[in-house]
């Protein structure tokens, strides 16, 4: 399948909304969920954040969303940042963080996330960026899968961000160079 990947524009946000809803409701019962539900995270609101302030990349089959890549180079992706929770997180400069890779469930198995992440890679290197980071769900394996395909190395394990109450104690901080 053949896909445009290019930046999100502000008229992008209601579609970018439309796919979150789309992939949590994907994710609702798979056990590896990492607690993303449909008008809680991730929403509109959240990309409108990574477009103000880092990088949203949209992938389309023609007319329609696809998959998105959202990073800034912030470690938090909630609108109102707990600084608390990731004060530990802060790298070096030069760091970048993503923060939602989204992949519409029609779209899964091709690859896509793979592209979305090779082109958030180039942006971010582009932007001066040396590395990015993300947290992953330790439960959440098609994604642990995916990062390490694609040469993301773990760095720690056991991290608590904040969302013990919602049954999301452990997360692992993955990093790749862009050297």
């Amino acid at each position: 399948m053949s896909f445009t990947i290019r930046p999100a524009q502000p008229a992008d946000l209601e579609a970018v909304g439309q796919l979150y809803g789309a992939v949590c409701d994907g994710l609702r019962d798979k056990p590896y969920n990492p607690g993303w539900q449909r008008d809680g995270f991730p929403t509109a609101a959240n990309a409108q954040k990574f477009l103000d302030e880092g990088g949203l990349l949209l992938a389309w089959d023609g007319a329609r969303l696809a998959g998105s890549v959202g990073f800034t180079p912030n470690p938090s992706a909630e609108v109102e940042e707990d600084s608390q929770a990731f004060s530990h997180a802060a790298g070096p400069e030069g760091v970048w963080y993503i923060h939602v890779l989204a992949v519409h469930p029609d779209f899964l198995r091709q690859g896509l996330a793979s592209r979305l992440l090779a082109q958030a890679q180039e942006a971010v290197r582009a932007s001066g960026g040396t590395a990015l980071r993300l947290y992953v769900w330790e439960n959440n394996s098609p994604a642990v899968a995916a990062y390490e395909k694609n040469g993301y190395a773990c760095l720690e394990t056991g991290v608590d961000i904040g969302l013990a109450e919602f049954g999301l104690e452990r997360f692992s901080l993955y990093e790749k160079p862009l050297g």
